[in-house]
């Protein structure tokens, strides 16, 4: 992208960020049929980060269908300013997610609900017979996706910290 496209690019951004422009990127990145659409919706919610709507419809974008929507939902999610978010209502997203439905993109969303505070009463929902991926994370070689398990997983546990060995989260995650 050329300074002259960045520039058109900040100015779309800059000319959606009314309440409408809001209700309307939600609209759009829930049922339009249209994959480019709903990237752009995705862009949009950028500017709305105050709104926990704007978080769960990007979460909820982690498992579009197209994978430039996905990829955008995770781009503009990571760099959303970190606050404390109610994920309830996307916990089915979110287990799903956890499930291994969006492999790329779930380093990523371990940071999202570490740094977002997700609350320790989810912990049952989204990990219960679901843990696999999480901890199999916890022990990878990669460089970002040992961390961020362990991040996420100490935040499911109320802050107590298990270590970073797969046993003993294990144990932890089959008690749920």
């Amino acid at each position: 992208m050329d300074a002259r496209d960045a520039s058109r690019f900040d100015g779309f951004l800059g000319s959606h960020r009314s309440n409408v422009d809001r209700q309307r990127a939600l609209h759009i990145l829930r049922d339009d049929g249209l994959w480019v659409n709903r990237m752009v919706a995705a862009t949009v919610l950028s500017n709305f980060p105050a709104s926990d709507t704007t978080w769960w419809a990007l979460a909820r974008a982690l498992r579009d269908p197209h994978e430039a929507v996905r990829q955008t939902a995770g781009i503009v999610l990571a760099a959303l300013p970190a606050r404390t978010i109610d994920w309830q209502p996307v916990t089915s997203d979110l287990r799903l997610l956890l499930g291994g439905t969006n492999l790329p993109g779930i380093e990523s969303l371990f940071d999202v609900l570490a740094r977002t505070n997700v609350s320790p009463t989810l912990a049952s929902p989204l990990l219960r017979g679901n843990a696999v991926w999480v901890l199999d994370h916890l022990e990878a070689e990669t460089p970002m996706a040992g961390p961020a398990a362990h991040r996420l997983l100490v935040q499911l546990h109320r802050g107590i910290d298990l270590g970073s060995t797969r046993r003993p989260w294990a144990a932890w995650a089959a008690r749920l």
